[in-house]
């Protein structure tokens, strides 16, 4: 199981008001980055042995409970 706590911070708005999150705001990237990230959208890398014996024994225990 996996338990993710993120610190906010609470603003109050007026109608007229706009908050933006940082995930709204776009990230821009060269070509080559671009080209890059598109491959490997394409065609991923094998995932390591080391991340394949985590996932299975993360199958596992979740079977087991």
């Amino acid at each position: 199981m996996e338990l993710v706590i993120r610190k906010v911070r609470v603003v109050p708005l007026q109608p007229s008001d706009e908050y933006r999150f940082s995930e709204e705001e776009p990230i821009v990237i060269g070509d080559e980055d671009r080209d890059l990230f598109l491959a490997l959208l394409d065609n991923p890398l094998e995932p390591p042995d080391s991340l394949k014996r985590a996932m299975a024994a993360s199958r596992t225990l979740l079977e087991n409970q």
